[in-house]
C-alpha cells in the first residue's frame, strides 16, 4: 500500500523496506542463536518471544486509529517515565522513544498512510464539539466500576436522563470491575515505578472519557489536536480498564509482601463507595428532589430495592476482602489469601456480567415473522429497520423541555 501510494522515490524505498522487514525475521532469529552461548540461548529466545507477544497484545489498541491515538501518548509517557536507578538518563530515554516512534511509524505506515489520506479528504477535523462529544461518560456512571447494575438503568427523571444519556444506550455496556479488583488496584498504586504510571493513565483516560461532563476533554484536545478527530469520548474507558487491570495485577503480586495497614487501607478505599451507594439506595428520601421518578405507579423506593440488594452484595464481598486483608497480623499475608482474592477478583465481574449479552435459541432466528407477509418481494432475505427516535435540534428548539414534551 505504501509503494502503491508513493509519489516519489523515497516513498517507494520506504515501501520496499517494509516488505523486507518481515522477511528478515528468520534471519534475525538465526543471528541471535549464532551470537549467544548455549546457556543463554533460552533467555534470548524468550525475550524475542515475549517481544512478539507484547506486540500482539498492543494490537488490541492498534486495531483502529482511535485506539492508536489514545494509546500512543501513554506509550510515550511510559518511555519517559522515571523508573529504577539503572535506567538511562532522561535525554537518552527521549532519544530511544523518538527512535521507537520512528520505527513504529515506518512499520505501521501500511495502515496509517491510507487512513491519513482518507482523513484529509473527509470533514472529520471540522466536526463540531457537540457531535464529537456524543456518548460521553456521565460522572454517575463511574459507580458502575463497583456496582454491577449500570447507572443507565436507575429510575432517573426523564429530562435528567436525557441530559445524562442523550436518550440512547451507553457506548460501553459495562465498565464494571468489581470491588476485589479495585482493592487490588489501590494496592498496586503503591508499587513503584509502574503503579503511579498506570494510575496516571487510568485517571487521564477517565478524564477524557467524561467528555462534555468535564474540562479534561477540551484540555487534552488542545494539548494533542489529533484527539479532536475522535468521536465518542467514552471509548477511552477501554484504555482506563487496561490500566486498572494492570494495577490489579501489581496489587495481587504485592499482596503478600504488603503490610496489614496497606492491605486494610486498600480494601477500605474500595469499600467506601459501595457503602455510600447502599445508603443512597436504602434511603431514597436523601436524594435531591427531582432526580427520581415513579415508573408505571411503582415508587422510587421500590425501584431502588433491587439496586440496594446489589449494593448489599457488593458490601458483603468487600467485608470478605477486609477479612482477607486482616489475616496474618503484622506478618506477611498467607499465600492462600492471594489465591482467594484472585478468585474473587475474577469471579465477581464474571458472575455480574454473565447476562450482559443474553442469547436465544436458534428457533427464534429461524421463525419468519408474519409481518413480512406484507412485503411483496418473497425473495428478500434482509429487512433493514432504521431508528430515528432521537429528537432533532429543531424539535428541541420548539420544545426546550426535551423528551418530556413528547410524552
Amino acid at each position: 500500500a505504501v509503494a502503491a501510494l508513493a509519489t516519489d522515490i523515497w516513498w517507494t524505498i520506504l515501501g520496499r523496506v517494509l516488505q523486507g522487514a518481515g522477511a528478515i525475521s528468520a534471519a534475525v532469529t538465526a543471528l541471535a542463536a549464532d551470537l549467544t552461548r548455549e546457556q543463554h540461548r533460552t533467555k534470548v529466545m524468550a525475550m524475542i518471544g515475549s517481544s512478539i507477544g507484547l506486540v500482539f497484545a498492543l494490537h488490541v489498541f492498534a486495531g483502529s486509529p482511535d485506539y492508536t491515538a489514545l494509546t500512543l501518548p501513554a506509550l510515550v509517557l511510559y518511555g519517559l517515565w522515571p523508573g529504577r536507578s539503572d535506567r538511562p538518563p532522561l535525554l537518552r530515554r527521549a532519544g530511544l522513544v523518538g527512535a521507537a516512534l520512528a520505527l513504529g511509524l515506518l512499520l505501521a505506515a501500511v495502515q496509517w498512510l491510507p487512513t491519513l489520506a482518507w482523513s484529509r479528504a473527509s470533514h472529520r477535523g471540522e466536526t463540531p464539539r457537540a457531535t464529537r462529544a456524543t456518548w460521553s461518560l456521565p460522572p454517575v456512571a463511574l459507580a458502575d466500576l463497583v456496582l454491577p447494575v449500570p447507572a443507565e438503568r436507575w429510575p432517573w427523571e426523564l429530562a435528567l436522563r436525557f441530559q445524562l444519556f442523550e436518550g440512547r444506550e451507553p457506548w460501553l455496556h459495562s465498565i464494571h470491575f468489581g470491588l476485589p479488583a479495585l482493592a487490588l488496584a489501590w494496592l498496586g498504586l503503591r508499587t513503584r515505578p509502574l503503579g503511579p504510571f498506570l494510575g496516571l493513565v487510568a485517571a487521564a483516560a477517565t478524564g477524557f472519557g467524561l467528555g462534555r461532563f468535564g474540562p479534561f476533554y477540551d484540555i487534552f484536545c488542545a494539548l494533542l489536536p489529533p484527539l479532536a478527530w475522535l468521536r465518542f469520548p467514552s471509548k477511552a474507558m477501554v484504555l482506563a480498564g487496561f490500566a486498572i487491570a494492570g494495577l490489579a495485577a501489581l496489587g495481587l503480586d504485592a499482596w503478600c509482601q504488603a503490610g496489614r495497614e496497606q492491605r486494610l487501607a486498600s480494601a477500605l478505599l474500595a469499600l467506601l463507595p459501595a457503602v455510600l451507594l447502599l445508603w443512597a439506595f436504602c434511603d431514597p428520601g436523601a436524594w435531591p428532589a427531582g432526580l427520581l421518578i415513579e415508573v408505571a405507579g411503582v415508587s422510587p423506593h421500590e425501584l431502588l430495592a433491587p439496586l440496594a440488594w446489589s449494593a448489599a452484595k457488593v458490601v458483603g464481598l468487600g467485608l470478605g476482602v477486609l477479612l482477607l486483608a486482616s489475616t496474618g497480623g503484622r506478618a506477611p499475608a498467607p499465600g492462600w489469601t492471594r489465591v482467594a482474592l484472585l478468585l474473587a477478583a475474577v469471579g465477581a465481574p464474571l458472575m455480574a456480567l454473565r447476562d450482559l449479552h443474553p442469547t436465544v435459541s436458534g428457533d427464534f432466528y429461524r421463525e419468519r415473522p408474519r409481518l413480512l407477509e406484507l412485503f411483496p418481494d418473497r425473495d428478500a432475505t434482509r429487512l433493514y429497520v432504521y431508528d430515528y427516535s432521537i429528537l432533532t435540534a429543531s424539535q428541541l428548539a420548539v420544545h426546550p423541555e426535551g423528551p418530556r414534551a413528547y410524552e
